[in-house]
């Protein structure tokens, strides 16, 4: 699951209200409920009911959830083409993922940007360029889905 995708779902549920103290580097290592969030609901169930609780969900977390399946947030580029690959896979074979390779990296330390393409079944599909590996193979994959 995407971490943006999480931030989005978390800051969206929260409704700009924190649940516990967060450092601005545990933000970046998020997961779908927190503990904090866990915490919140078990002490809503202890301290008003199981029905409580339902209706805390169906108002502030379902709807939510439901936007979140339909835009397929979680969704990366990345993932979205191994999804397609593995549908292309032959029966009672292992089945063939994408390949990402580093073709190229310019620039100083500092400022880099990296060229990577992304192979399936040795034949190259996609091209993308970023600031950082990750990003250059999300441009490649998102390449390769819009071919």
């Amino acid at each position: 699951m995407r971490t943006e995708a999480l931030r989005k779902t978390d800051k969206k549920l929260k409704q700009g209200k924190k649940w516990g103290r967060i450092k601005e580097r545990e933000e970046k290592r998020l997961t779908p409920l927190r503990a904090e969030e866990y915490t919140f609901i078990a002490a809503l169930y202890i301290d008003k009911d199981l029905e409580y609780v339902h209706t805390f969900m169906n108002v502030c977390f379902f709807p939510r959830l439901k936007e979140f399946i339909l835009n397929q947030d979680w969704n990366d580029p990345k993932s979205q083409l191994q999804q397609c690959c593995l549908t292309l896979r032959t029966e009672g074979k292992e089945p063939d993922i994408p390949l990402y390779k580093t073709l190229q990296t310019v620039g100083p330390s500092h400022a880099r940007t990296y060229t990577v393409a992304v192979y399936f079944k040795g034949e190259r599909i996609g091209c993308g360029k970023g600031p950082s590996i990750q990003q250059a193979e999300m441009g490649a994959a998102m390449d390769a889905l819009e071919k």
